[in-house]
């Protein structure tokens, strides 16, 4: 599993696909694009935090296991062992817990 360092906190997406009442799954294409809007993903691992401009270190507000919310359009996406993971900054993190 990847380490991350500083404030980075790494973040397996949900699945994101929209259904209808009924189940039918609708293709990306069809879902808006231009509007922002929030993602959910569980915290895989964090880092130790970010130095101030004091020298102290500030601790992470997230922990393993917590469901988070993001910005969609934040963060490296990429793909390990299979995972669906996203690698983002722990001040994009929006809101955790839910």
């Amino acid at each position: 599993m990847l380490r991350p360092i500083g404030d980075y906190v790494l973040v397996e997406l949900e699945d994101e696909a929209e259904r209808t009442p009924g189940g039918i799954v609708l293709p990306e294409a069809l879902e808006e694009r231009n509007k922002p809007r929030a993602q959910w993903g569980r915290v895989e691992a964090v880092g130790p935090g970010r130095i101030s401009r004091k020298g102290v270190l500030i601790a992470p507000q997230v922990e393993p296991g917590e469901r988070v919310c993001f910005d969609r359009f934040r963060g490296t996406e990429m793909v390990v062992n299979g995972k669906r993971l996203l690698l983002l900054r722990g001040q994009d993190v929006l809101a955790a817990g839910a």
